[in-house]
């Protein structure tokens, strides 16, 4: 009998020091839990921060796109406009150069005219 009653007052103590630790425990929670805040999370902050930086991205990436192709209209413009130039610039040097011939030839005229009435009079 004797063994019997250490056994229940054994196994009381060590009820009553499980109980005792589940306390201590719930205490510990419930501490860590108050200190903890309760609007959010510091991952859900880092989550929208994250999404936030990758919609940034992608309206870099679609800016980006869209500069790019104005570029490529811009140059193809401008390309246009120096063919369209060279070919106006081309157009007036053969214009001058036809007039300057053909004024060219008329001193000439002129000049073998002088020449040939200029030997008459010798």
């Amino acid at each position: 009998m004797a063994a019997s009653f250490e056994s229940g007052t054994h196994s009381a103590a060590c009820s009553n020091e499980l109980t005792h630790n589940m306390e201590l425990e719930d205490r510990l929670e419930r501490s860590i839990l108050e200190k903890l805040p309760l609007e959010r999370m510091e991952t859900d902050h880092t989550e929208d921060r994250l999404q936030l930086m990758e919609r940034q991205l992608q309206q870099l990436a679609h800016q980006h796109q869209t500069l790019e192709s104005t570029v490529h209209e811009h140059h193809r413009q401008n390309s246009a406009q120096v063919q369209t130039l060279q070919a106006q610039m081309l157009s007036q040097m053969e214009v001058q150069r036809s007039q300057m011939a053909n004024m060219f030839d008329d001193q000439m005229s002129k000049l073998e005219t002088i020449l040939s009435k200029k030997g008459r009079f010798e």
